[in-house]
């Protein structure tokens, strides 16, 4: 065989199997960027509760009313794509210590949000003595079944 053509097929196997592993690179790459990272998720989830606090403050009478909107354009959501949930607990202290739970309420998407759901706990003290524990959630909706 003439070197030419041989230098001519191993180049195009060369392109061939080059080809293969840059379109597979490009497509690992591509399916993780759909993908939410873990801060980002965090800060959507702290930006949640954030802001249901600052709407409801420590008036009892606002978070008696108040019921959980778990959609996300509702709250000023860093990331596009992030699904919400919202559960927020109110407990009665007695004066011997003992712990009452009065309500809780949680938002409609509390179904299991992925493993790679992300969880902020916050809580407030409220004008009437008792305590309301926010947890919010938030995922990307990806991440399968907890």
């Amino acid at each position: 065989m003439d070197q030419a053509f041989e230098a001519t097929i191993a180049f195009a196997i060369f392109l061939a199997a080059f080809s293969v592993s840059q379109y597979t690179a490009v497509a690992v790459y591509e399916s993780s960027m759909d993908r939410i990272d873990k801060p980002r998720l965090e800060a959507a989830a702290c930006i949640v509760a954030s802001e249901i606090l600052m709407q409801n403050g420590n008036s009892s009478e606002r978070w008696s009313s108040w019921e959980p909107v778990c959609e996300p354009g509702c709250y000023l959501s860093p990331a596009p794509g992030v699904e919400i949930a919202i559960r927020a607990t109110c407990y009665s202290i007695d004066p011997s210590g003992g712990i009452t739970r009065i309500w809780i309420k949680q938002g409609p998407a509390m179904h299991p949000l992925g493993a790679g759901a992300q969880k902020y706990v916050s809580g407030i003290v409220l004008g009437d003595g008792t305590f309301v524990r926010l947890e919010v959630y938030a995922s990307d909706g990806l991440s399968g079944e907890l």
